[in-house]
C-alpha cells in the first residue's frame, strides 16, 4: 500500500511481489481515520457502520477493490 500517484484515489495496492493490483479510495470521500481526526471516534464509528452496511456485497470478496478499501480505510 502506497499513496496514490493518481489524484482521483488515495492509495495504490500491490501484491507481495510488487505487482500493482488496484487503486483504492476515492480522494473526494472521507474514510475512518479522517473522521476520527476531524469529528471524533463516536462519529467515525457510526460512519464506519454505515459504510460497511452500504458495501456489504463487495467488501468480502478477497482481492476486490471493495475488500481492500474495507480493510485499509475502514
Amino acid at each position: 500500500m502506497f499513496p496514490s500517484d493518481n489524484p482521483k484515489y488515495k492509495l495504490e495496492v500491490y501484491d507481495a511481489d510488487g505487482l500493482f493490483l488496484c487503486y483504492v479510495g476515492a480522494a473526494s470521500y472521507s474514510d475512518y481515520p479522517h473522521y476520527v481526526q476531524s469529528h471524533g471516534k463516536q462519529y467515525a464509528d457510526k460512519r464506519r457502520q454505515l459504510y460497511k452496511q452500504r458495501h456489504e456485497k463487495d467488501r468480502h470478496h478477497i482481492g476486490s477493490k471493495g475488500y481492500y478499501a474495507d480493510q485499509l480505510l475502514w
